[in-house]
């Protein structure tokens, strides 16, 4: 049974999520709002993967320099409620800039602004959950670091966790 729901989550995280990004690359033809299908692609793809890791960048650095209080210490250690804050902050700024080279989401000056935030919000919020659901396996397995679990590809997945668990927040939003 565990094998069984190891490799149907394997396949969940590896195969599943990831092709929410694939998804983005070709946008439906009545979602254009950025000039040309080319465009947006390329800036909906640069939204659901600078987003969630300006999130992380943020958390780390004012985890740094500010965090005190500790927000999951039973699951990963380093993180706090400053960082998150710090982090997510990171994450609608970047959303903001983002958008305003496009713009990709909907809506005309301030409008565009806030549904920026709210996607900086949600998908920095969903990177941070998967940042958390990687350290949980982690622990789970005694491992540092996941390419120990998966030779060759695991360390790969602590530098995309965020990432894959942003994509289909993502794709939500630009789709």
């Amino acid at each position: 049974m565990v094998r069984v729901a190891l490799a149907s989550f394997v396949t969940a995280y590896l195969g599943l999520l990831p092709s929410f990004l694939a998804q983005l690359r070709w946008p439906a033809p009545g979602s254009v709002r950025a000039g040309d299908a080319n465009t947006q692609a390329v800036l909906a793809m640069a939204m659901a993967i600078f987003v969630p890791k300006c999130c992380d960048t943020g958390a780390y650095t004012f985890g740094r320099l500010i965090g005190r209080h500790k927000m999951s210490p039973a699951i990963s250690p380093g993180k706090t409620w400053e960082g998150l804050a710090g982090g997510l902050t990171t994450a609608v700024v970047a959303a903001i800039i983002l958008n305003r080279l496009g713009p990709v989401l909907p809506g005309d000056g301030v409008l565009s602004d806030v549904a920026a935030a709210g996607f900086g919000l949600t998908v920095g919020g969903a990177g941070v959950l998967g940042d958390l659901t990687e350290s949980l396996i982690k622990r789970q397995y005694r491992h540092k670091d996941a390419s120990h679990a998966m030779p060759g590809f695991g360390g790969v997945l602590d530098v995309v966790d965020s990432i894959v668990f942003a994509a289909p927040v993502a794709y939500c939003w630009l789709a």
